[in-house]
């Protein structure tokens, strides 16, 4: 996968040490090689997971049938005799009608409020355009979790986190994206296409992923300390 990516892009792919080196010298945070390389991992499978996501139009058409099929069940299940004949000849015993029903008709009523969400709808009739896969609000795409990672590095070794316009921050996002086998073909300029996943990485949606980079800084930087401690 990373080597297709790389001859799309007609550019070799960087190196870890490059990676890191964009981030900060690696004399002087040496770790910071193996941290990245570590979460390239994740970063693959988040990209995996994305694009098995449905596109806007497909999450449209799903919901709207979700919708649909929980009113039919819910008419066809409210007839009693229906209802005894299925239990009667398909061995079964619906339990708690009054529940099934209430579930029904929520699950009826969300799908067709979700099927016309902004984050997947132009109006009441038609989906958003674009390739663009439907993501929940609060979702991270993998660029924003990329950036989150170069973000996340960024404020534990220098104090601050990198404002959405810094280029240094942009290439390290944009080197770690390619080193890990992300595609590249059709960004034009790629530095300024980090400006927006920077800013989404400094947002409450990021908190958790957050965190669990700053840990994973704390202990790779604490090992390395130890390592060095014990060569001496």
């Amino acid at each position: 996968m990373q080597r297709k990516s790389a001859m799309k892009s007609g550019r070799p792919l960087p190196t870890w040490a490059e990676v890191a080196a964009s981030i900060a010298p690696i004399d002087q945070a040496p770790w910071v090689v193996n941290l990245l390389r570590d979460w390239a991992s994740s970063l693959m499978l988040d990209r995996a997971v994305h694009d098995a996501q449905p596109t806007k139009a497909k999450m449209r058409k799903i919901l709207t049938n979700v919708a649909n099929a929980a009113k039919t069940l819910q008419f066809a299940l409210g007839n009693d005799s229906t209802r005894e004949f299925l239990e009667l000849e398909g061995s079964v015993r619906i339990e708690n009608r009054g529940g099934l029903d209430h579930a029904l008709r929520t699950i009826a009523e969300r799908a067709a409020l979700a099927a016309v969400s902004p984050r997947i709808s132009a109006s009441s009739k038609t989906a958003k355009r674009g390739k663009g896969r439907a993501l929940p609000a609060d979702a991270l795409s993998p660029k924003t979790f990329c950036a989150v990672i170069a973000s996340e590095t960024c404020k534990y070794l220098h104090h601050t986190y990198p404002g959405s316009r810094n280029v240094k921050a942009a290439t390290a996002a944009d080197l770690l994206w390619r080193a890990s086998g992300g595609p590249t073909e059709g960004w034009g300029n790629s530095l300024n296409s980090w400006r927006y996943h920077f800013e989404r990485a400094n947002s409450a949606a990021a908190d958790k992923i957050r965190q669990e980079i700053r840990r994973h800084c704390v202990e790779h930087s604490h090992s390395h300390q130890q390592l060095s401690q014990s060569g001496k």
